[in-house]
């Protein structure tokens, strides 16, 4: 629907209410992905890495912390 900004927001109200979740800090740094036109910036890398702190094996992160690397240039 394009409410990237509104969808953060209720990602971060969850993680207020509910603490760390490695699924909704996936969902809320792909958020800011989308809201970025696919790019990867530091803010969302913090939030990859903190879901594969909670949850190492999180594919969602890991993908996006490698697209992230890609982007820099580290393939």
């Amino acid at each position: 629907m394009g409410r990237h900004a509104e969808a953060a927001n209720a990602y971060r109200q969850v993680l207020r209410l509910a603490g760390p979740n490695a699924e909704v800090l996936a969902d809320l740094g792909e958020t800011m992905v989308v809201a970025r036109e696919g790019l990867v910036d530091a803010d969302a890398v913090k939030i990859f890495e903190a879901a594969t702190d909670v949850d190492a094996a999180n594919m969602k992160a890991r993908f996006f912390l490698a697209l992230a690397k890609s982007q820099e240039g580290n393939a």
